[in-house]
């Protein structure tokens, strides 16, 4: 918003052009970073398996098979429970080997996820990849013969393929796969199907299929795919821009990850979401508070800690700003490789100034508009006055000439 004010002979009003108190910062610093899908968003830390696989489980005339056991059950939940320490994880690693060199294909693909990971010191990205190509030997080898789990070894495959896990990159692959498995009704497939759509990974870029996957994954109760929908809603693309429908995806969306946090299926990535849903009022109330809960849960994601720092610097509606609060949370981010925190802590008195300017020019917006008022009322009253008089002279010269007063005019 721009306000311009006048001097002139007339109005106290001083000539000068005033910014909105609200401060206007350049595009990449001031936009809200959008942590762009990934394929496999809708897993997160369930294993479908364990979640939402309600079948029996497949074991194939292979060396290899598909078992949701007991040891493979309790190593996911001490791999995925927040308050695991090092000697919780290390016992997860030895009961997921123990399944997988019996064939359990599930937990040699969980061992090349956890190797990943600096869950048991160091990185091992040799040893990781060296599990995931057995798992992904072992997909390929039950998905002909399977039926009931089909479609989900189908998804697991192509997955594996879109990240090249196990195997080099392949996106024509991983659609093949994922199009075979979303055709069956897999929702996670065509969620990832959508993706590939959506962003021209293995296809041509199609909005309208992206659209149509992402429906029908959200029909599901995906919850990523309705942020999806939500998304496309809200920006216009495809579909017509439609916020109130938007809303309403935004709405499914968050209930759907607030049950995933109830479920203890909740990561970092999902935690940032849910923060800056809060803090923008997607499918919800804009709620400060609760946005900088989720983001301080999450603070190794940089863009929690990102978010943090901004809303300390800046401030919010019920939040004070912080120097201190926003230096420390923006040298995290920027630790963690933010060049826009980087940018922002480089350029912190510029933008303090700037604030500053504002905040005075909003002051004094607000004093010129009172001096106005003032002004203008005194005037008001000034030309009534010299309205009665006026009246009362000529009144009085009429009397005096003898002509007679009209009966519509009346003294003021």
């Amino acid at each position: 918003m721009i306000i311009r004010t006048v001097l002139d002979m007339d109005s106290p009003m001083v000539d000068v052009v005033v910014q909105d108190p609200e401060l206007t910062l350049p595009n990449a610093y001031d936009s809200d970073v959008e942590i762009s899908p990934l394929l496999d968003e809708s897993e997160q830390s369930a294993e479908e398996g364990t979640v939402t696989i309600n079948t029996a489980d497949f074991v194939s005339d292979s060396k290899y098979y598909l078992k949701w056991s007991k040891n493979y059950k309790e190593a996911c939940k001490l791999i995925y429970d927040k308050n695991s320490k090092l000697e919780d994880f290390q016992k997860a690693e030895q009961l997921l080997l123990t399944e997988s060199q019996s064939g359990n294909v599930l937990a040699t693909h969980d061992l090349g996820k956890l190797y990943s990971t600096d869950k048991l010191g160091e990185k091992d990205l040799e040893k990781s990849q060296r599990y995931y190509s057995e798992a992904l030997k072992g997909f390929l080898e039950v998905e002909p013969t399977e039926s009931k789990l089909k479609s989900y070894v189908q998804y697991r495959i192509g997955k594996m393929y879109c990240y090249g896990l196990g195997t080099e990159q392949d996106y024509l692959q991983a659609f093949d796969w994922f199009l075979k498995s979303a055709r069956e009704n897999n929702k996670f497939a065509q969620f990832s199907l959508a993706n590939l759509y959506y962003y021209g990974n293995g296809v041509e870029k199609d909005l309208s299929q992206a659209f149509l996957w992402y429906q029908k994954s959200a029909s599901q109760g995906q919850p990523y795919a309705s942020y999806a929908v939500a998304q496309m809603y809200s920006k216009g693309e495809y579909v017509a821009k439609d916020d109130d429908t938007a809303q309403q995806f935004y709405k499914q969306a968050l209930s759907g990850f607030l049950n995933l946090e109830r479920k203890e299926q909740a990561d970092d990535n999902l935690f940032y979401k849910i923060g800056m849903m809060y803090k923008n009022g997607l499918g919800t109330d804009i709620d400060v508070s609760k946005a900088i809960k989720y983001f301080q849960r999450s603070a190794d994601n940089k863009w929690s800690s990102y978010q943090l720092g901004k809303l300390y610097l800046f401030g919010a509606d019920g939040l004070e700003k912080d120097k201190e609060k926003a230096v420390r949370w923006l040298t995290k981010s920027a630790e963690d490789g933010n060049e826009y925190a980087q940018k922002l802590l480089d350029n912190m008195e510029q933008f303090e100034n700037v604030v500053l300017a504002n905040t005075v020019f909003g002051l004094f917006v607000n004093l010129s508009r009172c001096i106005e008022d003032d002004y203008m009322q005194k005037n008001k009253l000034s030309r009534r006055t010299v309205d009665r008089k006026l009246r009362q002279m000529i009144l009085k010269k009429k009397q005096e000439l003898g002509v007679k007063e009209e009966n519509n005019i009346t003294m003021q």
